[in-house]
């Protein structure tokens, strides 16, 4: 089931990213009071482009591999072997674990961050996305806490 979810992520992966990328980077760009230039062609590629994407995503969704994976899933969260020790107590510790194992992560890719080109960058950046994404994730389970004592200076 990883081997397929990784080729779901895979395959709805442009749709996403061309998403984000217009409904932050361009439409900011296009609320400047002097938008660059190129801009409207930008605009134009990007939507043949989303439309392209959104167009892909979808035969993935209708597809039979689809299909089977939403029923394997579905099976695997209503009767895995995981549900026994279901519970708030585990699946705090199970974040916890989690958060720990993304934060090791980034830190080990933020110590080589002076010497990094690019691509080293690029992999930082989807690190600490994928640590942003679990935090969001798991916030349920912790209670909001005020930041007061925080500063950033």
């Amino acid at each position: 089931m990883k081997a397929d979810l990784k080729w779901l992520a895979g395959r709805f992966n442009d749709a996403r990213n061309l998403d984000v990328f217009a409904d932050s980077v361009a439409a900011q760009a296009k609320a400047l009071a002097s938008p660059p230039p190129g801009l409207d062609a930008l605009t134009a590629g990007l939507a043949t482009a989303r439309r392209k994407a959104w167009s892909e995503a979808a035969e993935t969704a209708s597809s039979a591999r689809f299909r089977a994976l939403m029923i394997d899933a579905t099976a695997w969260v209503e009767t895995g072997d995981w549900i026994a020790a279901a519970g708030p107590a585990s699946a705090k510790a199970f974040a916890r674990h989690a958060l720990k194992k993304r934060l090791q992560k980034v830190l080990n890719h933020g110590r080589r961050l002076g010497r990094a080109d690019d691509t080293a960058r690029h992999h930082l950046r989807i690190e600490v996305k994928k640590l942003r994404y679990a935090a969001e994730a798991f916030a349920g389970l912790y209670p909001a806490r005020p930041w007061a004592g925080l500063s950033a200076g």
